[in-house]
């Protein structure tokens, strides 16, 4: 499920917001997020949910897909506005916004959610060795406030000393 504050609560299954954005067939999208990796099986496994509910929701093209998220937009300032174009703008604007589209071309949002998919599959097969600690707060490179007030009351202190050394001779 794909989430977003401007999609319902419940979120947007993965393989729908991949037809709408590139109105590929389930093998095509598939073999993006798969690319042939050693788990692939327990991968496909995994996906395997996501595509069965796209075929009991029958969304099986790009325009059923977009259909089927404007639908459930609710965007109170344009009520007039088919639910495909809504939800293009939508998916356009507001999913994955820092990758950058030519020619309203979603091509390159595709290739960024097929790789997030792909870490976030193999990361729950194998966490031992897809998952990396570096946000954990232990491995930062930072020195803690009191510490530093630490070191500038020493340097000051020091100063203070010598200052006083050469007025007492």
């Amino acid at each position: 499920m794909v989430k977003h504050n401007l999609f319902p609560k419940e979120g947007l299954p993965v393989f729908i917001l991949f037809k709408a954005m590139s109105g590929l067939s389930d093998k095509e999208i598939t073999n993006l997020i798969l690319r042939h990796t050693e788990h692939s099986k327990e991968m496909f496994k995994l996906l395997l949910p996501s595509i069965e509910q796209c075929i009991e929701l029958k969304v099986l093209s790009e325009l059923s897909a977009l259909e089927y998220i404007g639908k459930r937009i609710s965007l109170s300032k344009e009520p007039t506005k088919l639910p495909a174009s809504i939800a293009f703008d939508v998916i356009y604007n507001s999913v994955l916004t820092h990758i950058p589209m030519k020619k309203h071309s979603f091509y390159s949002k595709v290739l960024y959610l097929a790789f997030m998919m792909r870490r976030l599959l193999m990361a729950h097969i194998d966490p031992d060795n897809h998952i990396d600690n570096r946000d954990f707060y232990g491995n930062k490179r930072l020195e803690l406030a009191g510490t530093l007030i630490g070191f500038l009351f020493e340097d000051a202190f020091k100063r203070y000393n010598a200052i006083l050394m050469v007025s007492a001779v």
